[in-house]
């Protein structure tokens, strides 16, 4: 069906009045921008931040495609600590609002834990891979 809305466009005094439009079911399905958060940077404070013994370990990474690389050079023990706590795919929730994506990484922790996967890492790069469809 159809609907209405009002616009405001730039007031400067009292010449511009609410703009009425009305809006029409899409045409096309939403294409999410996948690609549009694997390089772009989130800002600092949104960050993941591997650790170490408690302590962090090398530098933040601010987009998937810095998760991908910089998680694949972290000591097993400190890697699979963040994956028992659900930090990755809370981070991918939380920062990108990527559930779909948070659930495959939370399956593919659970999967680890359960012993049927082996190399965790390589693993967790799959479907964020997948879901942003780029190539390293």
């Amino acid at each position: 069906g159809s609907h209405w809305a009002r616009c405001l466009t730039r007031f400067n005094g009292r010449r511009h009045l609410p703009l009425r439009f009305t809006t029409t079911c899409r045409r096309t399905s939403h294409v999410r921008h996948r690609a549009k958060y694997l390089e772009v940077p989130m800002p600092e404070e949104r960050a993941f931040i591997f650790t170490c013994n408690g302590r962090p370990f090398g530098p933040p990474a601010r987009t998937l495609k810095e998760f991908v690389s910089l998680q694949a050079k972290l000591p097993t023990p400190a890697f699979e600590g963040h994956a028992q706590r659900g930090d990755f795919s809370r981070w991918i929730r939380n920062v990108f609002g990527d559930e779909p994506l948070a659930v495959k990484i939370r399956q593919v922790v659970k999967d680890f834990r359960d012993g049927r996967i082996a190399n965790l890492a390589e693993s967790l790069a799959a479907p964020i891979h997948q879901r942003s469809q780029f190539q390293q």
